[in-house]
């Protein structure tokens, strides 16, 4: 289920959500780094369409939304999408239309820099960056991510806060990870991130020999009950951070969470269905 603003009831959010779509869309397969986790297995172009094309495409999700009647939200991704020399004349393009409402990069935060910051600032419908971290510390992280990626991640979330940019979290868990849920999150508090989000790791592409290191479901339910028991703290806290709970696995936790659909803020929302076929699409390079 694509995500409702923070402190939005669960069935205000609810009907919110079914005037909008979300889409993700992978503009580049090519990446300046290889995670070991990563889902993709290969990072060439030669099936990448051109800005004529991604144009094109855009041009019949307009169309769509219309016919639809919904507004759009689309998160624009790779690879690593700072690569692409088309991420932001598309991005300028989509943020013409009417139709689109929102715009989210998905990064690894490596390329951000005083350059491309004045570039993503020229974006009137962004919404948000969202950075991949896999540690709360270079160790954990760069033995994903590659050496030196923490340290880039952390001056771009750094830089993009200076200049007032929304910014997000992205933590892929697995066994060697998940004991720094609680070091993560006080990473994000302290780096005034807006918003955290987990997810399980899922061996293909490149990560499709980990299988060794994927939490068992007992595992990874004491690893979402102990991101719950947080959020809720924050919660309490009033913390500006905002940890999402909304993928499907959270409901098997022994809270209310969304299931009794009564005037529930974002920020305690719990579980929610899967939104593929319902209010959202992902789109490769190759459209």
């Amino acid at each position: 289920m694509s995500n409702p603003e923070p402190g939005i009831s669960f069935k205000k959010s609810l009907s919110t959500q079914l005037d909008e779509f979300y889409f993700q869309w992978h503009i580049t397969e090519k990446c300046n780094m290889r995670c070991s986790h990563c889902y993709q297995a290969n990072y060439n172009s030669k099936n990448e369409m051109s800005i004529q094309e991604l144009k094109g495409a855009a041009d019949e999700i307009f169309r769509t939304l219309n016919k639809w009647k919904k507004k759009g939200r689309i998160a624009l991704t790779g690879g690593e999408p700072l690569i692409s020399p088309n991420l932001f004349p598309l991005a300028k393009y989509l943020e013409k239309s009417d139709e689109i409402q929102k715009i989210g990069i998905l990064t690894n935060g490596t390329l951000i820099n005083e350059k491309t910051i004045e570039n993503i600032k020229a974006i009137s419908k962004l919404h948000y960056i969202q950075i991949s971290l896999d540690g709360a510390t270079p160790v954990t992280n760069d033995r994903i991510r590659g050496e030196d990626s923490f340290r880039k991640a952390i001056n771009a979330i750094r830089l993009l806060n200076q200049n007032g940019i929304t910014t997000r979290l992205m933590f892929t868990l697995h066994k060697g990870n998940a004991y720094e849920i609680n070091q993560l999150i006080d990473l994000a508090i302290s780096e005034r991130i807006d918003g955290l989000t987990f997810e399980r790791l899922v061996p293909c592409g490149q990560g499709k020999g980990m299988e060794n290191i994927i939490l068992s479901p007992e595992e990874l339910k004491d690893a979402y009950q102990r991101i719950s028991d947080r959020a809720d703290l924050e919660y309490e806290r009033r913390s500006k951070l905002t940890i999402i709970k909304l993928r499907t696995l959270f409901a098997c936790l022994d809270k209310d969470g969304t299931r009794d659909g009564e005037n529930i803020p974002f920020k305690k929302q719990q579980g929610a269905m899967c939104s593929i076929g319902i209010d959202s699409l992902c789109f490769l390079p190759d459209g």
